[in-house]
């Protein structure tokens, strides 16, 4: 989430998306304990006049633990629905959000799911049977 994507931390591109839409009410990070102040001043420099509430909440052991202990703080907030991202994925986008909140007017839970556009080659096929970068 740290590292840089056109001179920016990755973390910054989700919170573009879910700080811009009106629906979100509050945005929760997750992260070692730690890491709250180098996320902190992050957030901060690239945000300083945003509005909705960024809440802090110490990760677990493993990404699922992680992911309950912020929904247990979520459930004594009592807020309605519930997006779940990882933010180590900079390409979340308003349309998928839309989606998501869609399917939810249909279902309790949803996950989105995207075609994956890589391919394989047989090492037969390539040249010399080495794999070009």
């Amino acid at each position: 989430m740290l590292m840089p994507l056109d001179g920016r931390a990755v973390i910054t591109y989700s919170l573009d998306v879910m700080l811009a839409d009106r629906r979100c009410r509050s945005v929760w990070i997750v992260t070692k304990e730690e890491e709250w102040t180098t996320f902190q001043d992050i957030v901060q420099k690239i945000f300083p006049n945003q509005s909705k509430s960024i809440c802090w909440v110490t990760g677990g052991k493993e990404r699922q633990d992680s992911v309950r202990l912020a929904l247990d703080q979520l459930t004594e907030k009592g807020d309605a629905l519930v997006l779940i991202h990882d933010a180590a994925r900079p390409f979340l986008s308003r349309e998928i959000i839309d989606r998501l909140l869609s399917a939810l007017d249909q279902a309790d839970a949803v996950v989105p799911a995207i075609q994956a556009k890589d391919f394989f080659e047989s090492s037969q096929s390539i040249p010399n049977g080495h794999p070009v970068a």
